[in-house]
């Protein structure tokens, strides 16, 4: 530990700390959070929710990508890739097969996951408590409270 023996010195210093935790509190706070919607395609019924999405992601103004998957592995790798690109949160819509990659994909980040429950049994969802229900579980997914970023 640095020892100060000039008060001007300890104060500017103080000073220095402060305004490097002020700048990145505000870069923080005025930073959008961004998501990466991933989409199983193939995951249970066929259903339009583009649209519902998108006015999600705008209404809480987020700065948001989609990706699909088209083959197994791909919920895994797209994630890594959310990852790697800064993703703060990543949103799958697909089934319990899905969720697990992308959950997978996420291990040992601190990446928030929310799940959109698009798949035929939807399990994992349901254990958790997450509305079947599209626009219900972007509600939830998309509250602050339950973001992690």
């Amino acid at each position: 530990m640095k020892r100060y023996r000039n008060p001007r010195s300890l104060n500017n210093a103080i000073n220095q700390i402060s305004t490097n935790l002020i700048g990145s509190m505000r870069r923080q706070t005025s930073r959008k959070r961004r998501v990466i919607v991933i989409v199983n395609p193939a995951a249970g019924q066929d259903r339009p929710i583009l649209k519902t999405i998108n006015s999600a992601m705008q209404k809480a103004d987020l700065n948001w990508n989609m990706v699909i998957t088209r083959q197994a592995g791909d919920g895994f790798r797209l994630a890594r890739q959310a990852v790697a690109a800064g993703a703060d949160t990543v949103v799958i819509y697909g089934g319990d097969g899905t969720i697990t990659e992308v959950a997978s994909g996420l291990g040992g980040s601190k990446v928030a996951l929310a799940i959109l429950p698009g798949g035929t049994s939807n399990w994992i969802a349901s254990s958790l408590g997450i509305p079947r229900d599209l626009n219900q579980a972007l509600s939830l997914a998309l509250q602050r409270e339950h973001a992690t970023c």
